[in-house]
């Protein structure tokens, strides 16, 4: 237990910032769709009509409606999951390659716990992480459409942030996983950023090229799109299990690589 009101402490100040640049975004971007929507329905339809076709269809503009809040916020919902799956990534990464980078894995493993606990308690302050900043996307998505809608956006939001939910498990599972295999830990970051913007860009450009939709189970950001979870008004089940499984393998080798590996201190 100690160890994990020492990850707490430890990234008190990195979660307070994630928090308030989340918060910060989410008001920033419906500010923009008061200022559009300032302009006249009419103009702001001229406005999205005049985009390029492959920006349309990456916004969704096919399937949802921009003019209205839910379908704004759905628009943008793919940066706001970008920037959750960033936070998660980084996250998982660190929390363990900072031991090695920061000196202290040789004080560490002096104590009276295995490597097992160690990266058991490391995960669930990892997990406590990714959901205040969860839920903190939810409460914030919450007060900012509220401004603009009197209708029942709750079903909706819930869903959409269960998806981002499970996409921060995922690339926080990916993270811990690649931190735990890697025998240089300044570049574990560096490996699960590529991967995730990897991901992120080919799914902007299945987006483009409706023939590479065969390529959706490739990327964590086609699993929980708000241009299928808003007009369905449901998550797609296959993708939910999908990631679980994808988690669990990789928390399972990340146990199995972790007790094994050489610590370099």
């Amino acid at each position: 237990m100690n160890i994990f009101k020492r990850e707490f402490k430890a990234n008190l100040k990195s979660n307070i910032i994630w928090i308030i640049s989340i918060i910060l975004f989410i008001a920033m971007c419906m500010q923009k769709y008061d200022a559009l929507v300032s302009t006249g329905v009419k103009e702001m339809m001229s406005i999205l009509n005049d985009m390029p076709k492959s920006l349309q269809s990456i916004f969704g503009m096919s399937t949802l409606d921009i003019t209205t809040p839910i379908g704004y916020y759905g628009a943008l919902y793919i940066y706001l999951l970008l920037l959750a799956a960033i936070h998660a990534v980084m996250l998982g990464t660190n929390i363990i390659a900072k031991e090695e980078k920061d000196k202290t894995s040789e004080f560490l493993m002096t104590k009276p716990v295995t490597r097992n606990k160690i990266l058991i308690y490391k995960l669930l302050y990892s997990i406590l992480s990714i959901l205040i900043l969860n839920i903190t996307i939810f409460l914030s998505s919450i007060v900012a459409l509220k401004i603009f809608t009197s209708d029942n956006i709750y079903n909706i939001l819930i869903l959409l942030t269960i998806g981002i939910l499970l996409v921060q498990i995922l690339f926080l599972s990916i993270g811990i996983l690649i931190s735990s295999i890697s025998n240089n830990q300044k570049k574990s970051s560096t490996y699960a950023m590529s991967i995730l913007l990897g991901t992120f860009f080919l799914s902007l450009i299945i987006d483009v090229f409706d023939k590479l939709k065969i390529l959706n189970i490739l990327t964590p950001f086609q699993y929980f799109d708000a241009k299928v979870i808003i007009p369905d008004n449901k998550l797609n089940f296959i993708y939910i299990i999908l990631s679980l499984i994808i988690s669990i393998i990789c928390i399972i080798i990340s146990y199995i690589k972790y007790k094994k590996k050489d610590l370099y201190i």
